[in-house]
């Protein structure tokens, strides 16, 4: 007779509502950290920061805000910066990402810190995931994900405002999902989304580096896989199929978020920024063993090209330590001693020197990052300290093997649980504490103006300003020509500026304009032509992507300023209509409607 399975399988099952359970643990834990950690900006959710960059971002965010629930439109063109230009297709927008939600049902200071908090959180978790998958204890991958979720690249970058970095949190749930699919292709669909998500969140950085943590992994799997990492029976039998599963993931993301990526990509291969955004940066490695444990507040640094933020990336003085620990024995030969084994050891210290070497900057024309800058798209990239966050990540991981270490040292010599137990709370907390004190420290003060702003929507006209002031008169509902913007700007020689009227006949005596409608994306009028040859112009900067309708309408542009020529259309009254409406967006769309079912029902068939 076959012996009874049923007790086997009844344990199998206790094992994993435990570990789910753990899960959940790790999960609250996680929450409650990265709360603490913003709880200077939680305790002032209504109010907005004085900081530039959170400024630039909360405009952004606040004027697509409107664009949805005031005149039910997709942020598809911005009207209020500078004269005019693109909105979801400009890449520091962040209106394609998932935690737009928040900003649309809280509103947009309460949405940007409730979306910092999610981040920060999947930052810990998502770490955490990936640690255990690669096999590490359950201290060493919390520890691990505390270093990494709360580290101070992720304090000083986000609390000065470049929010968008906070797609960064995403890269260790990136890798775990990708680890994840080499085993089981269903998982193709969360690596694709995740890095889809990633670049939706906006920045030029952030989207670039996750595919390079993928690339730099993928490689160190090709060179020496792990144990069990390549199942037997799984198909990806050489390099090129690693590789090849690689571009999946990229063309998974690109057809999940299309609607995105798709205006993106073509606005950055139309307008590529402009040369001397490319300028060299170096940083001697010793200074990198600062930028990682130094304490530093928001401000410049003697010595550096930019300020603080782009140079600190604050690990736990703790984590320090609990690096050596794994080194030192994987360099013994004593990596029988981890749960995770000698190799991971070994990887996770190759890729932290190549991580380091492109902060590095222009060392050589050798470098990683010189020979970055020849690439198509990598050449707009500055800053090469910002690669900083990828040692964060290995390090992070190393410091947890660490923490096993400490753990497995301690179960050989001591026959009880309890010195395990004290010193795996002592290791949590060390780290929690640490790094919470930093994060928290670094949002005192971000968050201090409050506004009053309007309701509903207002007259439109543009205002000369200054850039300092660009947050204010846009949110008060004018247009602001005194402007600053990142992406390349297309722009009028001349605008009318004050109270006046948006549309006027280049000829008054061949019509008159009799009425019209202003939307962020449309611009309605009713024309009542008197001659033929009458032509409109729009008191907006022009772009290849606007239409018309009626199609006897044609649309160009006159000195940079939007225009309509009316010479088509015969005596009389006619509704003319302009509005902004990219081909790309349209076919994106299509593109991510289709794909999330399509990878909906393979999820659901393959399960």
């Amino acid at each position: 007779m076959e012996p009874d399975s049923s007790p086997d399988l009844e344990f199998l099952a206790q094992v994993r509502r435990a570990h789910r359970l753990v899960y959940a643990l790790i999960a609250g834990w996680a929450l409650l950290l990265a709360a603490i950690a913003l709880w200077p900006a939680l305790s002032q959710g209504g109010s907005w920061s004085s900081r530039y960059d959170w400024r630039y971002f909360e405009t952004m965010t606040e004027l697509a805000r409107r664009t949805v629930l005031w005149y039910r439109e997709v942020p598809l063109w911005n009207p209020y910066s500078c004269g005019g230009e693109v909105g979801l297709a400009n890449p520091q927008s962040m209106d394609g990402a998932p935690t737009f939600l928040l900003v649309l049902l809280f509103g947009t200071p309460w949405g940007l810190k409730l979306g910092m908090l999610l981040y920060l959180a999947l930052g810990i978790f998502g770490t955490a995931l990936l640690a255990r998958r690669l096999d590490l204890g359950w201290t060493g991958s919390v520890v691990a994900g505390t270093s990494y979720g709360l580290s101070g690249y992720m304090a000083l970058h986000l609390s000065s405002g470049h929010i968008n970095f906070a797609g960064v949190s995403l890269y260790p749930l990136l890798l775990y999902c990708f680890v994840r699919t080499v085993a089981d292709r269903r998982w193709l669909v969360g690596a694709a989304a995740v890095a889809g998500w990633i670049a939706s969140l906006g920045g030029t950085f952030t989207p670039a580096m996750a595919g390079e943590v993928l690339v730099l992994w993928v490689t160190a799997m090709a060179v020496r896989p792990l144990r069990n990492e390549l199942p037997a029976r799984t198909r990806l039998r050489d390099t090129v199929s690693l590789y090849g599963l690689l571009l999946a993931v990229a063309l998974g993301a690109l057809l999940l978020f299309a609607f995105r990526m798709l205006p993106t990509l073509e606005f950055i291969l139309d307008h590529p920024r402009p040369l001397f955004r490319r300028t060299p940066d170096l940083t001697q490695l010793k200074q990198v063993v600062f930028d990682l444990f130094a304490w530093r507040d928001f401000g410049p640094l003697p010595g550096r090209k930019y300020w603080s933020h782009e140079y600190t990336a604050r690990m736990p003085n703790l984590i320090l330590p609990l690096v050596v620990a794994p080194i030192g024995a994987w360099l013994l030969g004593e990596g029988r001693l981890f749960r995770s084994g000698a190799t991971l050891t070994g990887r996770l210290v190759a890729l932290s020197v190549v991580s380091v070497l492109l902060s590095l900057g222009n060392f050589s024309p050798l470098s990683p990052w010189s020979l970055l800058q020849k690439l198509p798209v990598l050449r707009d990239l500055r800053v090469p300290s910002r690669h900083l966050v990828l040692a964060v990540l290995w390090l992070s991981l190393l410091g947890g093997q660490g923490a096993d270490w400490v753990m497995s040292w301690l179960a050989q010599r001591t026959p009880s649980r309890w010195p395990q137990r004290l010193v795996g709370v002592a290791l949590l907390l060390g780290t929690a504490v640490d790094a919470t004190v930093f994060f928290s420290h670094s949002f005192a003060g971000v968050f201090t103006v409050r506004l009053v702003l309007p309701e509903s929507p207002v007259p439109f006209f543009h205002v000369q300003g200054h850039w300092s002031q660009m947050r204010e008169l846009e949110l008060l509902g004018q247009g602001v020509m005194g402007c600053d913007e990142e992406a390349p700007l297309q722009r009028a020689e001349k605008l009318a500026l004050g109270d006046v009227a948006q549309a006027w006949l280049v000829d008054p005596a061949m019509g008159q304009i009799l009425s019209y409608q202003h939307t962020p994306n449309r611009r309605e009028l009713q024309v009542d032509v008197k001659q033929p040859g009458a032509r409109v112009l729009l008191n907006s900067n022009w772009n290849e992507h606007w239409k018309a309708s009626p199609q006897s309408v044609s649309i160009g542009k006159d000195q940079g300023q939007l225009a309509l020529d009316l010479s088509q259309l015969p005596p009389g009254q006619h509704r003319v209509t302009a509005y902004y409406r990219p081909r790309s967006f349209l076919i994106g769309l299509l593109l991510s409607i289709g794909s999330w079912l399509l990878a909906l029902w393979w999820w659901r068939r393959a399960r």
